[in-house]
């Protein structure tokens, strides 16, 4: 049939909540759907469900417009740009962190984006020292995260 590998399994249950489990399912999509039949002679199919077998982190590095790693800038922004992807459910979100270390400060910005959003542009900073890093989540809740960067800004 089409390529695909057709399996069953006949249980026995004697209430209502029954169990399979399939060893060694591999990453990807299993297609599935239910028969039921009671000792009264009546049935019951439901339709297909699909289950998705994901614990494969998503890639992600930085692209574009992102600076080089311990980088001196004359500018009062940040750019992280990054590209990622996942073969098996998808990115779902990013998630982008800016650390500002300066003097006595510290401050944290997070900002999480669904998939539409691969860069950040962080405006209007202050004279300092940045740390950055941008996380990849996928459907299945696996991430993976960019090593993080350090950018010094001096505009002055």
């Amino acid at each position: 049939t089409n390529g695909t590998v057709e399996e069953s399994s006949a249980i026995t249950a004697s209430s209502t909540t029954c169990n399979f489990t399939q060893n060694n399912a591999g990453e990807g999509s299993r297609l599935f759907k239910v028969f039921v039949n009671d000792t009264s002679g009546w049935t019951a199919t439901t339709g297909r469900r699909t289950v998705i077998v994901d614990t494969i982190k998503p890639y992600i590095e930085y692209t574009g417009l992102t600076e080089v790693n311990n980088t001196l800038a004359g500018q009062n922004y940040i750019i992280a740009e990054v590209t990622s992807s996942d073969g098996t459910s998808g990115v779902a979100n990013y998630t982008f962190v800016l650390v500002n270390f300066t003097g006595a400060f510290h401050t944290e910005l997070n900002r999480t984006f669904t998939i539409a959003t691969t860069s950040l542009n962080f405006t209007n900073l202050y004279n300092g020292t940045y740390l950055y890093n941008v996380t990849a989540t996928d459907y299945a809740g696996n991430k993976n995260t960019t090593v993080r960067r350090t950018l010094t800004l001096n505009t002055s």
